[in-house]
């Protein structure tokens, strides 16, 4: 879901300042959740943002069930996916970067 901003904001300054605000909100996907079924065992996770993202961030929900910690797994990111695994089993979230 896209983060947007009041059209009839005036001030060029606060426009630009909105402006800055709304990109980098925009900048990540929804939390997306991902399994790692054996800890240290390479996941890939679609992302759905069409071109290689720079990072991804953990997040927690009700959901999460994993207590490991999140790290890149080897293979290379691409449009369509990123590839992660975990020290421990569990379900886990992230939000990937642009």
């Amino acid at each position: 879901m896209a983060v947007s901003y009041p059209v009839n904001i005036k001030d060029p300054d606060v426009r630009r300042g909105f402006t800055g605000i709304v990109n980098e909100l925009n900048r990540d996907t929804n939390p997306i959740e991902f399994t790692v079924a054996v800890a240290g065992t390479e996941v890939a996770v679609e992302h759905g943002l069409d071109y290689v993202p720079t990072g991804a961030i953990p997040i927690f929900t009700e959901d999460t069930t994993g207590q490991g910690v999140i790290y890149p797994g080897t293979t290379a990111w691409t449009t369509k996916y990123v590839y992660l695994t975990a020290t421990a089993t569990g379900v886990y979230h992230v939000r990937i970067r642009r």
